[in-house]
C-alpha cells in the first residue's frame, strides 16, 4: 500500500510545471533502482552472471528506462516552453522597436514645434514686449511644448532601455533553448544505451536459463541412470541369490 501511494505521489508530482523539482524526482528514482540492484548483489560473487542477478538487473534497467522516458518528456516540455519564451520575447522586441521609432518621430516633431514656438515667442517679446498678452500666450505655449518634448525624450530613453534589457532576455532564451536541446539529446542517447543494455541482459538471461535447463536435464538423466543402474544391481543380486539357492538344494 505504501509503495503504491508513493508511486501515485511521484506520478502526480511529475504532472506539475516545476521542471527542476521533477528532474530531481526522476534522478532520485533512478538512483533508488540502481541502489536496490547493488544491494541485491552485495556479497554475491558473479551476481550479474546468475539467473537471479540477471533478472534483478533487468528489473533495474526497465525501471531506469521508465524514468529516462519521463526525463525526455520533461526536457521536451521544457524545450517547448523555452521556444515559446523566445517567440514572446522576440515579438515584444519587435513591438518595442516599432514604438521606439514612433517615439523618436514624435520627439523630432515636437522638437520642431519647440523651435518654431521659441522663435515666435522671441518675435513677440522683441516687438510687443513681455507683458503683452500675445507674448504671454506664446511663452505659455513654448513652455507647454518644452514639457511635451521632455516627456517624449523620456519615453525614447525608456524604450531604448527596455529594448536593451529585452535583447539580453532574447539571448538568454536562445541559450536556454540550446542548453535544453543538448540535455534532451543526452537524455535520448541515455534511453538508447539503456535499451541496448536491456537487450543484452535479455539475451544473457535467456542463455543462462537455457544452460540452467540443460543442467537440470543432465541431472535428471544422471539420476535416471543411477536409478536404472541400481535396479540392474538389484536384479543381478536377486538372480545370484536364486542361483545360489538352487546350488544348495542339490
Amino acid at each position: 500500500m505504501a509503495e503504491t501511494l508513493r508511486e501515485l505521489v511521484v506520478s502526480l508530482s511529475l504532472d506539475s510545471d516545476n521542471f527542476s523539482r521533477n528532474m530531481r524526482t526522476i534522478n532520485k528514482q533512478i538512483k533508488e533502482a540502481e541502489s536496490t540492484f547493488l544491494l541485491a548483489g552485495a556479497g554475491v560473487d558473479n551476481f550479474e552472471k546468475t539467473v537471479g542477478g540477471l533478472t534483478s538487473k533487468l528489473s533495474m534497467l526497465e525501471s531506469k528506462l521508465t524514468q529516462q522516458n519521463l526525463a525526455v518528456e520533461q526536457y521536451s516540455r521544457a524545450l517547448v516552453a523555452a521556444n515559446q519564451k523566445l517567440e514572446d520575447s522576440y515579438a515584444r522586441q519587435e513591438k518595442m522597436k516599432t514604438e521606439l521609432a514612433a517615439a523618436r518621430a514624435e520627439y523630432e516633431r515636437i522638437g520642431t514645434q519647440v523651435t518654431a514656438a521659441s522663435q515666435k515667442y522671441q518675435e513677440y517679446a522683441n516687438t510687443l514686449g513681455e507683458t503683452d498678452s500675445a507674448t504671454i500666450m506664446a511663452k505659455a505655449n513654448l513652455e507647454r511644448l518644452k514639457e511635451e518634448h521632455k516627456a517624449a525624450a523620456d519615453k525614447v530613453k525608456l524604450l531604448e532601455g527596455q529594448i536593451k534589457s529585452n535583447s539580453k532576455t532574447l539571448q538568454n532564451n536562445a541559450d536556454a533553448i540550446a542548453t535544453t536541446q543538448a540535455n534532451l539529446n543526452v537524455a535520448q542517447a541515455a534511453i538508447k544505451t539503456t535499451e541496448s543494455e536491456i537487450q543484452k541482459c535479455n539475451q544473457a538471461l535467456a542463455l543462462a536459463q537455457t544452460k540452467w535447463d540443460e543442467a537440470g536435464a543432465s541431472i535428471r538423466e544422471s539420476q535416471s541412470a543411477i536409478v536404472s543402474f541400481g535396479k540392474q544391481i538389484q536384479l543381478a543380486e536377486s538372480r545370484f541369490k536364486l542361483a545360489s539357492a538352487g546350488i544348495k538344494d542339490l
